[in-house]
């Protein structure tokens, strides 16, 4: 009963935000969770900050759209003991409060964090977060020019990429809203993939600035205006089965060129070595066999568009990825033409076992410096990827960087 009150209330929030004294007065309604969440949440015993992230902690907000983002800190000598007692709070909480992400993190973490990057957020947008319970735990000389922020950025705009290729591609869950947050999300992942590749827009609080300041350096793209249209819409309107392509192949063109810019993409891989020989997955016969089906099919609808097929592991029998790297110089409607092939072929595959084995929902769709810049920006050792990589296609751009450039072992 719970769930479809909810259900009823988001549905309401939504439609009835179409007109501007309702949105205000929606609004609301996020001013009186916010409280709830303090009260709820900041009262655990051993949480120090509890932090309101991204749209909402900028007054950025869609009712019955937007959802809490939160990132807690707690000092506790027995974490799981901690992580025991929010769950239990948290659980309760959820039901009636749209929470989105929840970041949990002890007070040393943070400081790491803050001192080295490679947190949740870009060092940028932490700035921007809004504390609403416990003790302000930021430091206010934050190091944004340092190898460490320009890594999380184009992390970033590397994840929220991915979020967008997924909208490019990937059906959408059947909802009666369906349209409405297709809209959104299109417009959401495409700046915030943009606006991460410069730390001049990261510096600006909240996603309308951002967008404001990226539009006045740029020129007018019909791509952008059709989005900003529905934007001004509060996405109640516009063409997004057939944009989703152009503006994901924009997005790609912006990315790339910053890529292809940023010394750091270029920095010498470490050469992965272990100290014994990898235990083979399991299932790993049975997945390269799935994939070579789902190349075949690539490769006859768009192989002179296609440079490498690779398929890649975590080291677990759920823990695959596959890479589908796009050949350079392609024009931006060469890119839009591939990805309206890729979804229909990507249709075939997206059923239960291939949301289960890959992680990511849909192969990781990118151009070769985009790869690169993947292989750098992540959280952990390249070793899985070494040792348990598959080039289903083409050539190894990961062997060819590490022949070129590579200098040091990683063990």
């Amino acid at each position: 009963m719970p769930h479809k009150i909810v259900k009823h209330a988001k549905n309401y929030l939504v439609r009835s935000s179409r007109y501007a004294p309702l949105l205000s007065l929606n609004k609301r309604v996020y001013d009186a969770m916010e409280l709830v969440i303090r009260s709820t949440l900041g009262s655990v015993p051993g949480v120090k900050a509890v932090y309101l992230c991204h749209g909402i902690a900028n007054g950025e907000i869609y009712p019955g759209l937007s959802d809490f983002d939160l990132a807690v800190v707690f000092d506790d000598p027995e974490p799981p003991t901690f992580y025991d007692r929010f769950r239990r709070r948290w659980l309760s909480l959820k039901r009636v409060v749209p929470i989105s992400d929840i970041s949990l993190m002890t007070v040393r973490e943070f400081e790491e964090w803050q001192h080295i990057g490679g947190g949740w957020d870009p060092l940028d947008e932490v700035r921007h977060w809004r504390l609403i319970a416990g003790t302000e735990l930021r430091y206010p000389d934050a190091h944004l020019d340092s190898d460490h922020a320009t890594m999380d950025r184009m992390q970033w705009s590397l994840g929220h990429f991915q979020n967008l290729m997924g909208i490019a591609i990937k059906e959408e869950p059947k909802s009666p809203l369906m349209a409405i947050i297709a809209r959104r999300q299109l417009h959401k992942c495409f700046w915030n993939a943009v606006t991460a590749t410069h730390g001049k827009y990261m510096k600006l609080r909240g996603h309308r600035n951002r967008i404001r300041a990226w539009m006045s350096d740029h020129p007018s793209l019909p791509e952008v205006n059709a989005i900003q249209s529905m934007y001004d819409n509060r996405f109640t309107s516009g063409a997004v089965t057939t944009l989703r392509f152009d503006v994901t192949a924009l997005a790609w063109t912006i990315l790339d060129d910053s890529l292809r810019n940023t010394p750091l993409v270029n920095r010498a891989l470490p050469i992965p070595r272990a100290s014994g020989a990898p235990e083979p997955v399991v299932n790993a016969l049975e997945v390269e066999e799935r994939m070579s089906a789902y190349r075949d099919s690539i490769l006859e609808m768009i192989a002179p568009q296609v440079e490498s097929v690779i398929l890649s592991s975590t080291g677990t029998v759920r823990g695959y990825v596959l890479y589908i790297v796009l050949r350079d110089g392609l024009t931006q409607a060469e890119l839009a033409d591939a990805l309206r092939d890729i979804r229909a072929i990507h249709r075939v595959f997206d059923d239960p076992w291939f949301n289960e084995h890959f992680p990511a929902g849909i192969p990781i769709i990118c151009s070769r410096t985009m790869f690169l810049a993947r292989l750098q920006t992540g959280r952990s050792s390249l070793h899985y990827f070494h040792h348990f990589r598959r080039v289903l296609h083409g050539p190894d751009p990961y062997m060819e960087s590490i022949e070129a450039r590579s200098d040091t072992i990683d063990t």
